[in-house]
């Protein structure tokens, strides 16, 4: 059920998964919507129509989505401990899949125009990853200890801890 942010108030229903949803995020554009669920997959929807576009099927609970700034990619994180990329270009092609935590993904996102991105894990780390096509992937690790303090990753994206591990990315004007 979609709901207005305001006021509450129903706005309309995306009809598909068959568990309880996890996470949703708009694209930029707000052309398109994803949704990640418990009955294992991620979803990308037309939210004008509410009509389903593509299902990207895991192997456990997907927690986290996220499109990549000109949408065509989309970041999933779940309880499988692995970042998958999805291409939105090339649907049918297969995901690349990062193995980024020793626990379940709780939030995942695109940061720095796409070429880093950050996950938050119930492992009480935080990743930071380099997927600039150029490059091979680079990795960062952050153990959390302190749950109120900032941490400030490089380029911009940042982890700020009020309840729940939530990352942020200051470039998106997200979390700040």
């Amino acid at each position: 059920m979609l709901r207005q942010g305001e006021t509450g108030d129903w706005v309309g229903t995306f009809d598909g998964h068959k568990g309880a949803v996890w996470g949703a995020t708009l694209n930029f554009e707000a052309s398109r919507a994803a949704t990640g669920a418990a009955d294992f997959t991620a979803k990308v929807w037309d939210p004008i129509t509410g009509d389903e576009l593509h299902s990207f099927a895991h192997k456990h609970i997907v927690k986290s989505v996220h499109f990549s700034k000109n949408s065509d990619r989309l970041l999933t994180g779940s309880n499988e401990k692995k970042l998958k990329i999805f291409d939105l270009v090339n649907v049918d092609a297969d995901p690349i899949e990062i193995s980024a935590h020793t626990s379940d993904i709780r939030c995942a996102m695109w940061c720095s125009n796409d070429k880093h991105l950050i996950s938050a894990s119930d492992d009480k780390t935080i990743r930071y990853e380099d997927t600039d096509k150029g490059n091979p992937l680079k990795r960062s690790l952050y153990y959390i200890t302190r749950f109120d303090e900032n941490i400030v990753m490089p380029r911009g994206c940042g982890i700020h801890r009020r309840g729940k591990l939530l990352p942020t990315c200051p470039s998106l004007g997200v979390g700040a």
